[in-house]
This record gives structure tokens, C-alpha cells and sequence, in this order.
């Protein structure tokens, strides 16, 4: 396993993962057997250039490594996207060693990339069109060289099959249906138990531009005015690009957020027991129907109310968990809507453990173990 050490774009989270075993090039192993080598990166900020140069250098790093370290016999290349680097790495190492390469395509990757060409053409100018379809047309042919292609979801990888990519199989996320098992569920008549009554949601991940987070305030915004008497404490959990954008807004809105950095997973099961209601949230946009977030797997062993602002695969996995609903993304006034709905209806917000159940029969980690191997094995 040739990867970086953990590193967020946040320099002060980066410092607090920092050990002996993160250095470049030092070796672990793993719980399994498996050996670690961690690659040196790029502390890249915000800014999509140095994101991109920390995923290149660490793409070289893993090429050479991999091509000086051709002695152990490796049986075939697996690479990982996102970054997209990683990609063309897995190409050279595989095609230098002789060996079959797996793309791993953990996102709807170049479309996300790149975004929906169609549905932007009129909107950005002509030379970053130009580059938009450029990486899409070279991510395309690098996916096309690859003896297999491993997508999360079943609609990427049809989409991936009408662009001509070959033995494309699709092998989702999941989660440990247990991992969050002391987490109490909310029973009917838990709100009566606070003094304030409020309905508790939040916000637990990446805080960027994908997530399109501006439409909370919004809604939030529209409560105050439609709906004053309903009462939501409401907390962002996280970093990203956009948490001083976000901040702003509430400030000029004058809607009550509390914004709380990264929390180590240490601390996971303390911020899920706070919430009632968890937000999952993606912008409008076409590439974003055919994935879905991983966080929606680990909500469902939190046996918290899911509220799903996305389309397409990941709507079809909140509709059939029965955690949750689902709200048009970028949608502000139907999410003020479903926001108050569930507020002033609170033992709605009681799932019990239909998520859990459904983790256990289809995503869980045994499964899709399962379903990799025979990727694997039918490369050999």
C-alpha cells in the first residue's frame, strides 16, 4: 500500500495526525499483514492548483517506489481516485510491470471534475471549457486502458459502459452496522424531555463547495420569517473551502449556527448523540445522481433521522433505508419546508434500526470484501 499519511487541507489538523510513522517512505503494517509506505505530499490549503500538485507528487512518489520495489512480484496494480493523478500512476507502474491494473473510481470521477460539459458550456469561458475537456477526454482513455475499472455505485459504472470502458464492476461503500451501537435512538416523546424543545441538526463532513451548504442558511433565513416559533439548534461540523463564506452569511442573516472544526473519530459517537437530524447535502448537478456520499453509510448506524438533499443513487439508498427523506438539492424553501415539518412532528425523527439492518444485509465491510475478491481473482 503505497499512500500519504492522513493530511487535511487545514494545517492545524494535519499537525495533530503527525507521528514517527507518518514521515515519508516509513513502512507499518498493517492489522492484516499488510505493508505501509507512506508517500510525501503537499500541504495544499484550499486552492484547487495546490491540490492537485500534493496528489501529483505523491503519484510519483507511489510510481517510483512501486517500479523500485518490482522485485516482490506483485500479481497486479490497484489505483485509487480521487486524486486523479493516482490514475496514471496505476497506468505506468501496471503496463512497466507487466501486471493487470485495477481503477479504483471512488467518486463520479472526471465528471466531477469537470462537471456536466453540457450543462455548463454557456457558463464558464472557453479556455477552462478547454481544459474541462481535456481532463475528461484523457481520464476517460486512462480508465479505457485499464484492465478493470471498481465504481461505488451501478449507475456510473452504466455510464462508464456506454463510453466504451470495458469489465467495469461496481462494488459500493459500506460501513460497520455495529460501529455506532451505543448510540441510544431518539424514542417518541424524547423532545419533551428539553427545557428548550428544540430539534437538534447537523452538519458532520467536508464543508466545500460540492456540498453546497449556503441553501441551510437560506432555509434557516426563511424559518425565521415563515415559521418563527419553531426551534432548531443547528451546528456545522467540519472544514473546507467554504466554512468563511458560510460564516459570513449567518453573520449577515442573523441566523444562530454553531461552527465547530474537524473532530478526531475518537469523538464521532459524542457529536452523532447530540443530533436528531443529520444533513446530507450535494449541489444540483448531474455527475452527483450517479454516487453516493460515504457518509450516508456510517449515518446509518448512527439510527439518526437522515435528511438527504441529493438525486439519483444516493436518494434511491436514503428512500429505501426508511432513516430518512429526501429533499431537492439547492432547494431552500423545501428544505425550510421539511425542516419545519419534522420540527413541529419531532417523533418523526425516531428511526429505530431499519439503517442498521439494511448495513448488515448489503454494505457491510464482509460483503464487499467478498465482491472485491472476485474482481481480483478474475484478473489472475
Amino acid at each position: 500500500m503505497l499512500c500519504p499519511p492522513p493530511h487535511y487541507p487545514e494545517k492545524f489538523s494535519t499537525c495533530q495526525l503527525r507521528t514517527e510513522k507518518n514521515r515519508a517512505f516509513a513502512r507499518e503494517h498493517g492489522e492484516f499483514g499488510e505493508t505501509i509506505v507512506r508517500m510525501p505530499y503537499v500541504l495544499h490549503g484550499y486552492r484547487g492548483s495546490f491540490r492537485a500538485l500534493d496528489q501529483l507528487v505523491t503519484a510519483a512518489a507511489a510510481t517510483v517506489t512501486a517500479l523500485v520495489s518490482r522485485g516482490k512480484n506483485f500479481n497486479l496494480v490497484v489505483s485509487t481516485v480521487p486524486g486523479l493523478p493516482s490514475l496514471f500512476a496505476g497506468v505506468l507502474t501496471a503496463k512497466v510491470l507487466q501486471v493487470p491494473h485495477i481503477a479504483e473510481i471512488r467518486d463520479a470521477w472526471p465528471d466531477v471534475v469537470t462537471g456536466d460539459l453540457n450543462e455548463h458550456v454557456k457558463k464558464i469561458s472557453p479556455h477552462k471549457l478547454l481544459v474541462k475537456k481535456a481532463i475528461y477526454h484523457v481520464v476517460t482513455a486512462g480508465q479505457k486502458a485499464a484492465d478493470s475499472v471498481v465504481v461505488t455505485t451501478p449507475r456510473f459504472a452504466q455510464k462508464l459502459k456506454d463510453r466504451g470502458v470495458k469489465n467495469v464492476q461496481w462494488v459500493p461503500n459500506g460501513a460497520e452496522a455495529e460501529c455506532f451501537a451505543r448510540l441510544k435512538p431518539r424514542t417518541p416523546g424524547f423532545i419533551q424531555e428539553r427545557q428548550n424543545r428544540a430539534v437538534r441538526l447537523q452538519y458532520l463532513g467536508t464543508v466545500g463547495r460540492s456540498q453546497g451548504l449556503q441553501v441551510l442558511v437560506e432555509a434557516l433565513d426563511l424559518l425565521k420569517t415563515q415559521a418563527p416559533e419553531v426551534q432548531i439548534e443547528t451546528r456545522i461540523v467540519g472544514s473546507g473551502a467554504e466554512v468563511p463564506r458560510l460564516k459570513a452569511l449567518a453573520k449577515l442573516k442573523k441566523i444562530s449556527i454553531e461552527f465547530l472544526p474537524n473532530i478526531p473519530r475518537s469523538q464521532l459517537e459524542d457529536a452523532y448523540d447530540w443530533a436528531d437530524i443529520e444533513l446530507v447535502s450535494l449541489r444540483r448537478t448531474r455527475p452527483f445522481r450517479w454516487t453516493v456520499p460515504s457518509k450516508i453509510f456510517e449515518l446509518l448506524a448512527t439510527r439518526r433521522f437522515v435528511l438527504a438533499m441529493v438525486e439519483g443513487n444516493a436518494a434511491d439508498l436514503v428512500r429505501s433505508s426508511g432513516v430518512g427523506s429526501v429533499v431537492e438539492p439547492e432547494n431552500a424553501q423545501a428544505l425550510a419546508n421539511e425542516l419545519r415539518r419534522l420540527a413541529e412532528n419531532p417523533d418523526l425523527l425516531t428511526v429505530g434500526n431499519s439503517g442498521v439492518e439494511l448495513l448488515k444485509n448489503f454494505y457491510s465491510y464482509d460483503l464487499m470484501e467478498q465482491r472485491y475478491t472476485e474482481v481480483l481473482e478474475s484478473l489472475r
